[in-house]
């Protein structure tokens, strides 16, 4: 009786998502991101504009990714995992001469998501999971990418790999025991040893360097200051400026010590915040 009920709402849910979806592509907004605006997540905020010129939009200090539909001008605020709820400004200049400021609102994380602990299993207590500073000491690097990415920035992302598990966006624990909880703000992909990695999504090579502690990073511009930087990459063959497709091989998983584990890890960034990658792809 349960499990049918459970069903019967999981059918309902799909439904509504159907729905939702066809809504939006008719109202030609299929490629705008949903509006999530929690810690982690994205704010979509109209802006009520109808001009084909660019708007610069800050929040505080950093810039906003400014995305038009149909010459509807939309801002897309990555929000920090640290990020208090509460009510927030943006400011929009369409010229020196025309600025004004819009509000929106950041909500509390929903009670699933903000009692979740995530806690590492025995195995893996002593897996690094601090961030890769970029003032480590660079071994080898490739000179970068500067110039425009050759396509539209479309949110739809997938999995690094296509099997295996991960540790999600957030923050965790290393053991029961463990009072500290450490911030988290990245995907780790746990897998087989040599996995091939693939592409988050379409971008052009933006980087790829070399670190002691991450290995190879490849940095992948998707365009309107959203980049995905995936680490821990053992062998790569790619170059920038190269164009790369969502799928498309990026390099091997590198194995982790002591375990049957191979390891890649996937930053998300929009305008200098790192974001939850999870909530742009169609499965987990």
């Amino acid at each position: 009786m349960l499990m049918n009920k459970k069903v019967r709402v999981l059918k309902k849910s799909l439904a509504i998502s159907a729905f939702f979806s066809y809504f939006l592509s008719a109202l030609g907004l299929a490629n705008l991101p949903a509006d999530n605006a929690v810690p982690g997540g994205v704010a979509v905020v109209p802006l009520s504009d109808i001009s084909e010129q660019l708007p610069n939009i800050l929040f505080g200090q950093k810039k906003v990714l400014a995305y038009t539909v149909d010459g509807t001008w939309f801002a897309i605020v990555g929000l920090p995992q640290d990020i208090l709820p509460g009510k927030y400004l943006i400011t929009v200049n369409w010229s020196e001469e025309s600025q004004y400021r819009r509000s929106f609102r950041v909500h509390p994380l929903s009670a699933i998501k903000e009692q979740r602990t995530i806690v590492l299993p025995d195995h893996l207590q002593n897996i690094s999971v601090n961030p890769l500073s970029m003032e480590e000491q660079i071994i080898e690097s490739n000179e970068p990418y500067n110039g425009q990415p050759s396509v539209e920035t479309d949110f739809n992302f997938q999995q690094l790999v296509t099997s295996g598990s991960y540790i999600p966006y957030g923050r965790i624990l290393r053991s029961k025991n463990s009072s500290e909880l450490i911030d988290h703000p990245w995907v780790t992909y746990l897998t087989r040893p040599e996995e091939i990695i693939r592409s988050p999504g379409r971008g052009i090579v933006q980087q790829i360097y070399l670190s002691e502690s991450s290995g190879i990073s490849v940095v992948i511009d998707h365009g309107n200051g959203l980049k995905s930087v995936l680490n821990h990459i053992r062998e790569t063959i790619l170059k920038p400026g190269e164009n790369i497709e969502t799928g498309d091989p990026v390099g091997i998983t590198t194995p982790l010590e002591d375990t049957d584990f191979g390891r890649a890890d996937w930053f998300l960034i929009l305008n200098e915040t790192l974001i939850d990658p999870l909530q742009f792809t169609t499965s987990s």
